[in-house]
């Protein structure tokens, strides 16, 4: 499975749900890592971060679709 990538001036396709919410998962979880490298949060910390790293990998999976940066995936 690859992305197409499209310039803008795409297709009006989203993405699969299924495949978005799989990058936004992936995209939180890279989040988390990056903002703690070395051990990630516990209890209600991790609880709190993890709710605004979905919340960003969100906002920017839905930017992409809007600007028509990412849009339909090819098999």
């Amino acid at each position: 499975m690859t992305f197409k990538v499209i310039d803008g001036g795409g297709q009006d396709d989203f993405l699969p749900m299924d495949i978005k919410l799989m990058l936004i998962e992936e995209g939180s979880y890279a989040l988390l890592k990056r903002w703690f490298p070395n051990r990630l949060p516990t209890g209600e910390d991790f609880e709190k971060w993890t709710e605004i790293a979905i919340a960003d990998a969100t906002a920017i999976i839905e930017w992409f679709e809007e600007k028509k940066i990412m849009g339909g995936i090819s098999q």
